[in-house]
């Protein structure tokens, strides 16, 4: 499904890239397609089962950000602590 049609709906996208910040035509291409992004910053390698467990225990938290925080946003998701813009850390 496209992003517009996602933004329309308020899904929002959840993505592992620890090189998220280098990358900013690429945050600015999901900004410029409407949606809500959380980007799993972590440098470490996390297997697809370590990625759901992770999701999952974050849920609350990305439930509360993706609740109150207007789309389009990128947002960096650490492992443990604040889910922050990508301009700040």
């Amino acid at each position: 499904m496209g992003g517009a049609k996602s933004a329309k709906r308020g899904w929002f996208l959840i993505r592992h890239d620890k090189n998220m910040w280098r990358k900013p035509a690429q945050r600015e291409a999901m900004l410029q397609a409407g949606i809500g992004v959380f980007v799993l910053v972590s440098s470490a390698n996390f297997s697809p089962a370590d990625l759901t467990e992770l999701t999952l225990r974050r849920r609350q938290d990305i439930y509360k950000h993706a609740k109150k925080t207007r789309r389009p946003f990128v947002l960096r998701l650490p492992d443990r602590g604040k889910i922050t813009p990508f301009d700040k850390k």
